[in-house]
């Protein structure tokens, strides 16, 4: 195993060159990572990361890349834009990776505010300038010189600024507000949570691809859309200009000219092309495109892009098995489940190297299918995937899975511009609508909607609308996959065969899922990792690989088209993959892998001829026992990553005499700024108020609030301490709630242990049936501790008291309280408490409105027929708390 130096001791190698002037370059500030890539030094060392042209179907010359270090600030949400800017963000990294220089998280109601001084010559304002953002999570608002000149909402797809007129000779600013709840919006936010874990990843907010300026004439093209024909032999192309111009299309194949002709801007012009090369994963041969727009014979404008001859269909194979046909010919689309995570630049790729490596390890197992799952990669990552021939299933990005007002229109606009903008990529194949009923809705007006909108590609109408977990359908669909081209049940970890459903084709969506980690190669060490069937060997992972590949082999045999594996590098606390987070360990030989792919992938032959670099795993350079650990550590050995994988292991079997001389030590190197490896370790081992890593947050409360995820640490020790008080109350029938124990448990534990202790007190007097007091306690809570309650709690206590009270007062704090849960998230049982309320306060035209709106929204955790109970009795003057 290759024993990587880390990333201090790489810094500090780098820092040295530059000073001994052997390598002059600035050097960019990485933040606090988990885990390092072979490209993150690249990212450090570069002026302009990322800095390829960004747009490969359409590239010009004369253009600017933006990225690089910007200026940022985070202010509330309603606030004007910060007169000053005086942090430093690397663009297009997002502000939560390591990558950015920042790592920190955009909280609701915050605002992330970038800024960049852009110099513009004379000469730069002859034509027009066009502002591009390859994606900006979640919602944009653009400035020039302090002026608004657009918006762009959605976090996936790209937006363009014409800001000639707004700029001036000389310098410009550049400013973009940035806005993104994450999960607790309404936009497609697809992986990404507040609250990662298991299945879910850290949230991305803010530039995260690339930020460029292109200088174009006056008239010019604005964009190309290509559809070729292998039937008719034609390229279909249309070349979109403000004026109607003639278009010259020249086609050339490895340089030489094969067709030429001449069209008219915004209508379809068609191009012969006399026996076509055909493009397939075996030979991904692509047709280079130059598009010229000419007025009275002068050229206007000029583009370069390049076309790819295939043809997709459903087709009837020998025995009758609809099939996925490729140029008129069957292909397995045997694939994997590409998330698009990295873990020093999580949705950023840190190079363009790295963008590709990723298809070339995939294409070099012996793969020809990808599944981009729930994102939408820069159009560079396309490119990669035309050129070395991977079949592409493209998922549209899930709506919010609560559907909240506002989701199904921002799902069903991202899916038209997702369409549009990866429209002339040859290897997307299919598009994937829905994934295991996230947010599912109208499934079959959007399959009709998709297919409308591009009907030379499959539509995926559901991923997974079958679920089956260890054998078990966990979501069975009365009408399942209506109008779909692809039956699609996701299977875990075994593959299992579909159900037949009209002419549709079969495959398996995902399965496999088995979990292997790699010492020194975790993203988290303390969290441990998710994963089917908890393997510990190599042997293990290859024998479960294998035996899925057999039982594919016989479903393809009974009509079975495709298969995806989950997946092909593990991500964050998934520890699932071929290859490790870091893209350094592959965890099966990939001779072994290609071997057993070759039995679905027919074209395999011989080995890979990709040149790629990396380790295989090799189970001797692992712990094998406890006692090799416990040997380690009495001799001396206490680096922070051999501390926390041996308390990891400890904690496993329970040792605690050893455990606490570990986390001793471990906790004693601990010193502020507090990084966030050693903030998650305080986390998993404050279990007990004895903890040494308890004690540490109780004490480092203040700092530790700052952060994060450091306040996931005192969310933990709260629940500790509440359920420490808890325990006291129901151990003792006698117990005094008065000022004399509230000011024992704040001596005991500090400033951390007063939500808790406000919580406790509440659920005291509320079990005592003492309404006003447990409403002056939690009105408290509520102003003291906004961001500390959940919605979920908030609407539970105004519930408790339209039950309990009739008091006006008491009734009017609950009234606050559920006013605060609608206008955070709009679901039937939230209006309801709204509403309840006002019509027990005797506002009843107002409670029933919102009674009616309450009766349209998704019921959320209530009953849409009690909420139209309730309606029915306020409309006729009967009570509704009985």
């Amino acid at each position: 195993m290759n024993n990587k130096l880390n990333f201090l001791s790489l810094l500090f190698l780098w820092l040295l060159v530059s000073n001994y002037g052997i390598a002059q370059v600035q050097l960019n500030k990485v933040k606090d990572p988990e885990l390092i890539t072979r490209w993150t030094k690249d990212v450090i060392r570069s002026e302009q990361p990322l800095s390829e042209y960004p747009r490969p179907q359409m590239t010009r010359g004369n253009w600017r890349c933006l990225n690089g270090t910007w200026d940022f600030s985070i202010t509330p949400v309603n606030e004007k834009m910060p007169t000053n800017f005086e942090r430093k963000i690397l663009v297009p990294f997002p502000l939560e990776s390591s990558l950015s220089g920042v790592k920190e998280n955009l909280t609701t109601g915050k605002a992330l505010w970038y800024n960049k001084i852009i110099s513009f010559s004379k000469r730069d304002r002859n034509g027009r300038i066009l502002l591009h953002f390859g994606a900006v999570d979640w919602k944009a608002t653009v400035y020039v010189n302090n002026k608004e000149i657009g918006e762009h909402i959605g976090g996936y797809t790209s937006f363009t600024f014409d800001i000639t007129k707004d700029v001036k000779e000389g310098n410009n600013s550049i400013t973009v507000k940035v806005e993104d709840p994450t999960d607790l919006g309404y936009g497609p936010h697809g992986k990404q949570s507040t609250n990662p874990d298991n299945i879910y990843y850290t949230s991305v907010s803010g530039i995260w691809q690339t930020v460029w300026l292109e200088y174009v004439p006056i008239n010019y093209i604005s964009d190309v859309k290509l559809r070729t024909n292998i039937d008719s032999q034609t390229v279909s192309i249309t070349a979109r200009s403000a004026k109607t111009n003639d278009i010259q299309i020249s086609i050339f194949e490895e340089g030489r000219l094969i067709a030429n002709k001449i069209g008219r801007s915004n209508h379809e012009c068609n191009v012969y092309i006399k026996k076509p090369r055909l493009w397939s994963p075996n030979d991904p041969f692509l047709y280079d495109v130059e598009i010229k727009l000419i007025t009275d014979g002068h050229v206007d404008d000029s583009v370069q892009s390049y076309a790819g001859m295939r043809k997709v269909s459903l087709q009837k194979d020998q025995l009758g098995y609809s099939r996925i046909f490729l140029n008129d010919k069957y292909i397995y689309n045997l694939g994997v489940l590409d998330q698009g995570y990295w873990p020093d630049g999580l949705y950023t790729a840190p190079t363009d190297e790295a963008l590709k490596f990723d298809l070339q390890v995939e294409k070099a197992l012996g793969f020809n299918t990808v599944r981009k799952h729930i994102k939408v990669e820069p159009a560079r990552w396309y490119y990669h995937a035309d050129k070395l021939g991977l079949l592409v299933w493209q998922d549209f990005v899930n709506p919010n899975q609560a559907l909240p007002e506002g989701s199904k229109v921002a799902f069903e606009k991202q899916i038209k511009e997702t369409i549009s903008q990866l429209w002339n990529s040859p290897s997307i194949i299919t598009w994937v609508i829905f994934n295991e009923k996230w947010g599912q809705y109208d499934q079959e007006r959007l399959t009709n909607m998709v297919r409308d909108a591009d009907p030379y590609r499959l539509v995926n109408g559901h991923s997974g609308e079958l679920l089956y977990v260890n054998n078990v359908l966990r979501s069975p669909s009365p009408n399942a996959y209506v109008n779909s081209d692809i039956v699609d049940v996701h299977s875990y970890p075994y593959p299992k065969d579909p159900p037949i459903v009209g002419q549709s084709v079969k495959v398996v969506g995902e399965f496999g899922g088995f979990a292997m980690s790699v010492d020194d190669h975790i993203w988290d060490d303390m969290k441990g990792g998710w994963g089917y069937n908890g393997l510990n060997s190599q042997s293990k992972l290859t024998k479960e690989y294998s035996d899925c590949i057999d039982t594919l082999v016989k479903l393809e045999k009974q009509g079975l088209s495709g298969s995806i594996y989950t997946q092909p590098f593990d991500v964050e606390t998934e520890l699932n993959g071929l290859m490790t987070y870091d893209r350094e360990i592959l965890k099966i030989p990939i001779g072994r892998i290609r071997d057993l792919n070759s039995k679905l992938n027919l074209s395999l032959n011989g080995k890979s001829d990709q040149i790629l670099q990396f380790d295989v795993y090799d189970e001797k350079d692992d712990f094998k026992s406890m006692d090799e650990m416990r040997k380690r550590f009495s001799s001396g050995r206490n680096d922070s990553s051999f501390l926390r994988k041996y308390t990891s292991k400890l904690l496993s079997i329970s040792d605690s005499i050893e455990y606490n001389k570990v986390s001793k030590k471990y906790i004693e190197m601990i010193v502020s700024p507090f990084m966030t490896v050693n903030i998650k370790y305080l986390e998993a081992t404050a279990k007990r108020p004895n903890d040494y890593s308890f004690d540490f947050i109780c004490k480092n409360y203040s700092n530790l609030n700052k952060l994060f995820e450091g306040k996931r640490a005192i969310s933990k020790v709260r629940g500790i301490i509440e359920y420490d008080i808890y325990r006291n109350i129901q151990n003792d029938t006698n117990y005094a709630f008065d000022k004399r124990r509230l000011n024992q448990i704040l001596n005991e534990y500090g400033i951390i242990s007063e939500l808790p202790m406000l919580k406790q007190l509440a659920l005291f007097y509320y079990t005592r049936y003492d309404i006003s007091n447990f409403v002056r306690v939690k009105d408290s809570i509520h102003k003291k501790y906004p961001g500390e309650v959940s919605i979920f709690d908030m609407n539970n206590d105004a519930w408790l008291v339209f039950e309990r009270s009739n008091n006006k007062n008491e009734l009017e704090s609950a009234l606050n309280w559920s006013k605060n849960v609608i206008s955070s998230e709009k679901t039937g049982n939230y209006y309801d408490t709204y509403a309840n309320l006002l019509y027990k306060l005797g506002r009843t035209n107002e409670a029933i409105k919102f009674q009616e709106i309450a009766t349209e929204l998704p019921p959320g955790n209530g009953s849409q027929s009690s909420i139209k109970s309730s309606l029915s009795k306020m409309k006729q003057g009967l009570p509704t708390w009985q």
